[in-house]
């Protein structure tokens, strides 16, 4: 319980408080290591519990219908085909499928006004249309069939699909945490370059042997990456649960923003105090 009670007071801390970072930033890069691990776990766990939630509630649902209507569909030399050829729709918030056996643009862009979708997949006869809030992807049936090996959809294979999702999650979920820890852990090494380059700049005055040491910096850029990461999952939690359009981008910046200023924040804090130490012993 002390445990778990301790990462929520470092969470809390490195959040709220400058002065926090006064107390973690001499601790063993061990320890640091450690919490970003917990950290990672615990953000993985939140979107997995999100994902979860999407399968159940919208996923699933949307494949039991598109499984209902969904003709045998073959794919031969680059092209869809079935019978009879005639446009099919399921729509089932936030995804929307169209199979529509034309290839004219303004058709195309009237499904998406019609079911104004979050997720939104077009399949024509010569390429399947992958649609969101940021961006269009296509990718022609050559290239699919090339990539995937798959040259029929049948709705037996779609209800197949709905059924072993949920098996699926155990790799995808360790996936998450993987790329996760990775991805922050560069995040840090990042910043880290960035606030040894910051440290040397604002302590030009000071002598050797009172500057900032590498592992210091790397204390309080793990810790200071928390409010940022913590944003992330705000968001995350927003667009998947509510309706909302962002920019990836833009919360790219907003990461980079706060995790910069709680970094400077931080070490200022851990400076000021660490020098005034130094001059009482003196």
């Amino acid at each position: 319980m002390n445990f778990v009670r301790n990462f929520y007071k470092s969470i809390k801390g490195s959040c709220v408080s400058f002065n926090f970072y006064k107390h973690i930033a001499k601790q063993p890069v061990k320890l640091s290591f450690f919490y970003l691990l917990l950290l990672t776990a615990t953000v993985t766990f939140f979107s997995v519990i999100v994902i979860y939630f999407s399968i159940f509630f919208d996923i699933r649902p949307f494949l039991k219908e598109l499984a209902v209507i969904f003709p045998d569909c073959i794919i031969k030399e680059g092209v869809l085909q079935y019978t009879p050829e005639k446009t099919i729709s399921v729509y089932h918030p936030p995804f929307a499928l169209v199979l529509y056996p034309g290839d004219k643009e303004q058709e195309i862009e009237s499904f998406y006004r019609i079911y104004n979708a979050r997720k939104f997949f077009v399949l024509t006869k010569k390429e399947v249309i992958i649609r969101d809030t940021a961006a269009t992807i296509r990718i022609s049936w050559k290239e699919f069939t090339s990539i995937t090996g798959i040259y029929k959809i049948t709705s037996q294979e779609i209800a197949f699909l709905r059924n072993a999702i949920i098996l699926l999650m155990a790799p995808f979920s360790f996936g998450i945490f993987v790329f996760f820890f990775f991805w922050s852990f560069f995040q840090i090494v990042y910043f880290c370059a960035f606030g040894y380059l910051y440290s040397r700049i604002a302590e030009t005055r000071i002598p050797e042997i009172y500057k900032t040491r590498f592992y210091e910096i790397f204390n309080i850029a793990t810790y200071s990456s928390t409010p940022a990461v913590l944003l992330l999952l705000f968001i995350y939690f927003f667009i998947h649960l509510g309706n909302m359009a962002l920019d990836i981008d833009y919360i790219h910046f907003i990461y980079m923003l706060m995790f910069a200023s709680f970094f400077i924040g931080g070490y200022s804090a851990y400076k000021k105090s660490a020098l005034k130490h130094l001059k009482d012993k003196e």
